[in-house]
């Protein structure tokens, strides 16, 4: 019994996914990297090139990609959100 409910409460945590179109609607240029975790978490994967930096959250199927310019979003998008 005791292993059925670890079970389910795993699989109700692995449902709870940050890539949604209600997160995404909650970003707006000029965050900063802090306000944007707070609403998606720490990213998956983050290039930087000189003052520029490109974070991913997700994989290539599913995903929300910012791009930052110091500390402040510069751009948004997004590929097949819930």
């Amino acid at each position: 019994m005791r292993t059925l409910i670890v079970l389910a409460c795993l699989l109700a945590l692995a449902g709870c996914s940050k890539l949604t179109e209600a997160n995404y609607a909650k970003l707006k240029s000029g965050m900063t990297i802090e306000e944007v975790e707070a609403v998606l978490g720490s990213a998956d994967q983050c290039d930087e090139t000189f003052s520029f930096r490109q974070c991913q959250w997700g994989d290539a199927n599913s995903n929300i990609r910012i791009k930052y310019l110091g500390n402040k979003v510069i751009g948004l998008s997004k590929k097949n959100l819930r």
